[in-house]
């Protein structure tokens, strides 16, 4: 098929509006038969976010990608095959790794989109000792936005809300873990990146980082991709997948957990058992003959893991033990980039949420401070602007109501 992909961030101009010049300027999907979707890429600084959709919009560019600030739009487009006059689109976001601002999610996880929205949660599989709590932090940031928008929907669009929970449900329909797991309604598809450098590991310690990955992903009804910017056949494999994410085509309904391949699993395909007893290419062993790696199990027997993950959920004390456990092997991740403070002089006592700049730089640093203040311009008008429509609907109901 013939498609045409762009990008409105190139260039750098210096009207601090120009972003959203751009973005109102983008295409729009007017056929009736198009497809429209919006995905939204989040994960920590270097993991490789702006090289995955550089290497999908523009395969043969040579040129090294510059850090993202705040939040970066793309978008990528192609002719749909049943009408040739009209074209599929998907707006790409990237928020940057370094942000801890959630209000920037209010923009790509608006309400009007969340039936069109993908998230990608990228993880750099050459920090292993990162890797478990960021997947759990920007999971858990995103949820939290999706959540917000979902309880809206249940006044605004409560048709939407039930055929979005009914499609979450479908996935694990089939699946013994379904009253166990607790899948998102809006799809999540963990990317982890660098699997090149991931090589280099042993076994074990592959082993070991992939099953808490792969726990995290079966838990939030994720499905779970390696990649490698560097090997041209999975840096193509990814651009095929990520084009059928983009346009909504299917996706390979298959399973590769060996930790001695790059591990695929599509969501609903997983289970605890298979997750937490396995210790040979995805496979179940009989408990019986685990002794040998006993003590780099998180568990070693079926009863262990329905202790370990009930109907209720998985505990915190669940959680903190696969981080323990990661933490042998890897060691503690570095402090994420919310937890930093800084301490200042003269009576200002400790500032909270403000990041030190070790490397300050003047132009760079001026430059973000406006596209910060211009994503809040915009998110206090999307604000405004639900606020009113809020309004004009509940006066229409009350004029319909009299009638």
């Amino acid at each position: 098929h013939e498609s045409d992909i762009g990008n409105v961030n190139q260039k750098q101009q210096p009207r601090v509006d120009d972003l959203w010049t751009k973005l109102d300027n983008s295409p729009k999907d007017s056929e009736e038969d198009g497809v429209e979707t919006t995905l939204l890429f989040v994960g920590d600084s270097q993991c490789g976010k702006t090289t995955m959709i550089q290497s999908f919009l523009s395969p043969t560019a040579g040129k090294d990608p510059k850090p993202t600030f705040a939040l970066e739009y793309s978008f990528a487009r192609k002719k749909v095959s049943s009408n040739q006059n009209s074209k599929a689109v998907s707006h790409i976001w990237e928020l940057g790794g370094d942000i801890h601002e959630p209000s920037l999610l209010e923009i790509p996880l608006a309400t009007k989109n969340i039936g069109q929205v993908s998230v990608i949660v990228c993880c750099d599989l050459s920090q292993p000792h990162n890797v478990f709590a960021s997947i759990l932090r920007w999971i858990s940031l995103v949820r939290g936005t999706i959540q917000n928008k979902l309880s809206q929907l249940k006044s605004s669009n409560p048709n939407l809300l039930t055929t979005l929970r009914a499609a979450c449900a479908e996935t694990y329909s089939t699946n013994s873990d379904k009253n166990r797991v607790k899948p998102c309604e809006v799809p999540i598809y963990i990317v982890c990146n660098k699997y090149d450098l991931f090589k280099e590991k042993t076994v074990a310690e592959r082993r070991a980082l992939i099953q808490a990955i792969r726990f995290i992903a079966h838990y939030h009804g994720a499905t779970l991709i390696c990649t490698s910017s560097q090997e041209s056949s999975l840096r193509e494999n990814f651009r095929g997948f990520l084009s059928s994410v983009c346009f909504r085509s299917a996706l390979k309904n298959t399973v590769e957990t060996s930790p001695e391949k790059p591990v695929y699993v599509f969501a609903g395909k997983d289970t605890f058992d298979n997750i937490l007893l396995s210790t040979r290419s995805g496979e179940p062993e009989n408990s019986r003959s685990s002794l040998k790696g006993e003590k780099s199990r998180l568990v070693s027997s079926e009863l262990e893991v329905q202790n370990f993950v009930t109907n209720d959920g998985v505990t915190k004390k669940s959680w903190d033990r696969i981080s323990e456990h990661l933490d042998t092997i890897f060691g503690p991740p570095d402090a994420a980039p919310e937890e930093s403070k800084m301490e200042v002089e003269g009576g200002g006592g400790e500032r909270e949420g403000e990041m030190m700049n070790e490397f300050p730089e003047p132009e760079v640093d001026e430059m973000r401070k406006q596209r910060d203040a211009a994503l809040l311009r915009l998110i206090q008008e999307m604000d405004r602007k639900d606020a009113t429509m809020a309004r004009m609907n509940e006066t229409r109901r009350e004029g319909e109501e009299k009638k």
